[in-house]
């Protein structure tokens, strides 16, 4: 590098990264190194900002990535991813929360969005966090779909650590909203998890549980939880679930309590297992499998779609058997909301 050059890597929300220099004072620039050539032959849709406001007249923001090929009379799934992102880096690998990336834009067809939230400060652990996030994941739904932008009854979202909880209190507390879900690696706030966190970070972990809920899960705080644990109302769920468990085997167990309660109340729900992946996947290999996994997933709920590569036959042979179970469900439940109230 000569004196009056500078060298650095440039990137945008719709640009990859290169590594460019610039020469001070004319501003002239080359590009000395583009490791990602390849994505000049993807068909990505293009990010933008988007941003709305909740029925309380709290304001969101997040990336919308619109489809390439798309004209008003389309109407696309859409899948919420609920963990951050940078404005000023290439969204399609940026990797505050990696495992979900492919699922943003899906060559073209499908519209997805994630957003940073409405709060700038830390966050401060109360009891209306969750309707907070339902109320935001809701309005941004209704928006896009009052824009004929979207399919609302194909909707999909996306949890990842802390926003495993999110995920699941929708899916229990507002359980129509989601056609499709995914969480990975993650706090459920179940009473097992509240057991098995004793001493994670100095007791940190059971302490934010108990700030959400309202309490422990213990004398009067018990009914707390009966009514605001998903763990105690996994039975509402409509929406077909992965789960996805990473590192080392007592985080499998974790997230068995979820995967175990729902499989035993018949509802369409899988798992995985990436053994000895760390929380934040750093090998490309099990970043390709996490990212293909939720593709597969989200694609066979929300436009039923298989990925014709022999190898995932017995994925598919899997998820039909759940597809079974979910048009069972699908139909006990519209049998049940025809059923006249009675009146004593």
């Amino acid at each position: 590098m000569v004196d009056d050059a500078q060298v650095s890597v440039e990137q945008g929300l719709n640009d990859p990264p290169v590594l460019a220099v610039r020469r001070a004072g004319t501003g002239e620039r080359r590009t000395l190194w583009n490791p990602n050539r390849a994505t000049a032959n993807l068909e990505m849709g293009r990010a933008e900002i988007f941003r709305w406001r909740d029925q309380v007249g709290h304001s969101w923001e997040g990336i919308l990535v619109v489809p390439k090929q798309h004209n008003r009379a389309d109407h696309f799934p859409l899948v919420i991813q609920t963990h951050g992102y940078s404005k000023t880096k290439f969204f399609t690998t940026e990797s505050l929360q990696p495992g979900m990336r492919d699922a943003l834009w899906w060559h073209g067809e499908s519209w997805s969005f994630s957003w940073a939230g409405r709060r700038t400060r830390p966050m401060v652990l109360r009891r209306g966090e969750p309707l907070d996030q339902i109320a935001g994941y809701a309005a941004a739904v209704g928006q896009l779909a009052a824009r004929g932008l979207i399919d609302p009854r194909k909707v999909g979202i996306v949890g990842f650590s802390w926003t495993c909880f999110h995920v699941l209190y929708a899916l229990t507390h507002r359980p129509g909203l989601f056609a499709a879900a995914t969480i990975t690696q993650g706090n459920d706030m179940s009473y097992m998890q509240w057991n098995a966190s004793a001493d994670w970070g100095g007791g940190d972990v059971q302490h934010s549980a108990e700030a959400v809920i309202g309490g422990a899960p213990a004398g009067a705080g018990l009914q707390l939880w009966l009514t605001r644990s998903p763990g105690f109302n996994l039975e509402k769920v409509a929406a077909p679930l992965l789960v996805t468990a990473q590192h080392s085997p007592s985080s499998l167990v974790l997230e068995w309590g979820t995967y175990g309660a729902l499989r035993s109340l018949n509802k369409p729900v899988d798992i995985v297992w990436m053994r000895n992946a760390p929380h934040v996947l750093v090998k490309p290999s099990e970043r390709l499998y996490s990212q293909q996994q939720a593709v597969d997933w989200f694609r066979f709920w929300l436009q039923d779609y298989e990925d014709p590569d022999s190898a995932k036959a017995e994925q598919y042979q899997r998820w039909h058997e759940l597809r079974k179970l979910q048009i069972a469900q699908d139909a006990e439940r519209a049998s049940a909301s025809r059923k006249p109230l009675k009146v004593h």
